[in-house]
């Protein structure tokens, strides 16, 4: 990691070496401080698809650790940044629908569940997550 960060104070758009530390920072667990550099990464170039799931999958370390603490607002933070990466997917919908009905927050988790559903018509686990929340909220 010393020698990739020497390569990027000497060449900051050394897309290699910031690279190679994001990986090297993610496998030391040191998760944060590799987003930052993926991200950098995609400033750079935002149709870099391994940057995009290295991200990724950081950003999916980052919300399990924050879940098994309890820190739903970290972990909501995170997926929002993993929907804006992959919106299609209808399984981060879900997950982030979840967190947003721990926090209380229902109209943002039924808008989840809508777009998991808009994302994947037949996913089952959507539908009962957005009729249970539905059935919580006051009728008019």
């Amino acid at each position: 990691m010393e020698q990739f960060r020497r390569a990027l104070s000497i060449q900051p758009n050394y897309t290699n070496a910031r690279y190679n530390l994001a990986n090297a920072l993610a496998a030391q667990g040191q998760l944060e401080e590799a987003a930052v550099d993926f991200r950098l990464m995609l400033a750079g170039a935002p149709e870099d698809r391994n940057s995009r799931e290295e991200l990724s999958a950081v950003l999916l370390r980052i919300v399990n650790a924050a879940m098994s603490d309890g820190r739903y607002e970290m972990a909501a933070g995170s997926y929002r940044e993993l929907i804006a990466l992959d919106g299609g997917n209808a399984d981060l919908h879900i997950n982030f629908g979840i967190i947003l009905a721990k926090l209380a927050d229902l109209k943002g988790a039924i808008d989840q569940f809508e777009a998991a559903l808009k994302a994947n018509p037949w996913h089952q686990s959507a539908r009962r997550n957005l009729d249970q929340i539905r059935s919580k909220l006051p009728r008019r």
